[in-house]
């Protein structure tokens, strides 16, 4: 004890309890699938999953146009984690590039926040700058090229 307070013990860390927990982060939510969709849409297949939610493609029905629909995890659906999808609506609206979807649609559906963009070809930007040779002067001119043309989209 040091001037009469006890010395903090380091934190016990319930690993089983942790597990549990980023197993409940990691898997997706179950009822999502590739049916269950909002509506006037028609869910066709997964482009991806991320920390806050997936991406499906999906066609509008009606026009049959597809689309690339981003449903959250019921894990982000609380008030704070809908700000930050609206705020990111708010950006992604915002945003002109020739890689930058347009928003056609946006909701809540069962209680999950979503948002319905354009489709856009091609390859994840983690996944080409992954490919990419890092050390080498056409490296850097790519990955300059790339962030002007963020910096562009963004205004």
């Amino acid at each position: 004890m040091a001037h009469g307070r006890p010395t903090p013990q380091p934190a016990r860390i319930d690993l089983a309890a942790a597990a549990r927990l980023l197993d409940a982060i990691a898997e997706p939510d179950g009822d999502t699938g590739l049916t269950d969709a909002p509506p006037g849409y028609a869910i066709t297949g997964r482009l991806g999953r991320g920390a806050s939610g997936e991406v499906f493609l999906a066609n509008h029905l009606g026009s049959d146009r597809p689309v690339a629909i981003k449903l959250m995890h019921r894990t982000v659906s609380d008030a704070k984690a809908t700000r930050r999808v609206w705020r990111e609506l708010e950006l992604l609206q915002q945003l002109r590039s020739p890689h930058t979807p347009l928003v056609v649609d946006y909701g809540i559906f069962k209680g999950r926040p979503f948002i319905a963009t354009e489709v856009v070809e091609g390859r994840p930007l983690a996944e080409h700058l992954a490919a990419a040779p890092r050390d080498t002067t056409a490296a850097r001119r790519d990955r300059a090229r790339l962030l002007a043309e963020i910096c562009d989209a963004a205004g």
